[in-house]
C-alpha cells in the first residue's frame, strides 16, 4: 500500500515498509519480492491529459500529476521458489 500510494520524494519507502535491498546478478532489487524483472528500457514518455480515451480516468490525477510510461524489454526474471 505504501509503495503504490506514497511518493519516494516524500517518504523513505524502504524505512517505512521494512523492506530490504539486495543484489540480483548485479541489479538492485527488493529481497522480499516474489518476482523481480530485469529490463532494458526502450522508450519512455510522460502521460498527457489529451491522451486519455476514457476521461473518467482523469479523476485519478486531480493535480494533473501524471506518471511516466515506459516500454521495456525483459532481460531476466528472478522468481522465489516456495
Amino acid at each position: 500500500k505504501v509503495c503504490g500510494s506514497q511518493s519516494g520524494r516524500a517518504v523513505d519507502k524502504m524505512a517505512v515498509t521494512g523492506l530490504h535491498e539486495t543484489d540480483f546478478d548485479g541489479v538492485k532489487g527488493i529481497l522480499e519480492s516474489k518476482c523481480v524483472f530485469v529490463v532494458k528500457q526502450l522508450y519512455r514518455d510522460e502521460i498527457k491529459q489529451c491522451g486519455f480515451m476514457e476521461k473518467a480516468l482523469l479523476k485519478n490525477y486531480p493535480s494533473d500529476d501524471f506518471h511516466t510510461v515506459y516500454v521495456c524489454e525483459i532481460e531476466k526474471i528472478f522468481q522465489k521458489q516456495d
